[in-house]
């Protein structure tokens, strides 16, 4: 399996850097909450974007380049969330680490669209950005919706993931 350093180094050169670099954080942290491989989890956060500067104007192929990338250095059900990672691919996401990758992604896409920092994110700003979005990119709030699935509310995963993020080094 791809070390953490390799992961790094793979992703540092790409325009999604610091958006890798959150979701693998939060993705780190839920997983530790949840009792999860967080190793796992925060490979699979760092190296979603992976084909993101290759893709971005097709996201038809987004993940499926980076999974085919990644075949021999990742466990398959990780390679499958980076492949599915996209709800506009049109595949289901069926384990937790799926719609946990999912629910991060979003967030993290919603806080970056608020222009607001992590430090002065509040769970109301990034609602009314939420709903600002939706209108063009509806599958956001979908995604969201599935950290249900894990036992959590959608409250308390904004307060989770805000809270993680003033805490991040």
């Amino acid at each position: 399996m791809l070390t953490h350093i390799e992961a790094l180094e793979l992703v540092k050169p790409t325009s999604k850097f610091v958006h890798v670099m959150i979701v693998s954080d939060l993705m780190k942290k839920l997983a530790q909450q949840l009792s999860q491989n967080h190793v796992e989890w925060e490979l699979v956060g760092l190296l979603h974007d992976l084909d993101y500067d290759e893709v971005q104007n097709n996201v038809a192929i987004h993940g499926r380049l980076a999974a085919d990338k990644l075949r021999d250095q990742l466990p398959p059900h990780c390679l499958h969330a980076i492949l599915v990672h996209d709800s506009r691919l049109g595949f289901k996401a069926t384990s937790w680490l799926d719609k946990a990758l999912r629910a991060i992604d979003s967030f993290t896409i919603i806080m970056e669209e608020s222009g607001t920092g992590p430090n002065k994110l509040t769970p109301e700003l990034f609602k009314i950005t939420l709903d600002h979005i939706s209108g063009k990119q509806p599958w956001h709030k979908q995604n969201l919706s599935l950290i249900e699935d894990l036992g959590m509310s959608f409250d308390a995963f904004l307060n989770f993931c805000i809270d993680s993020l003033k805490l991040r080094k």
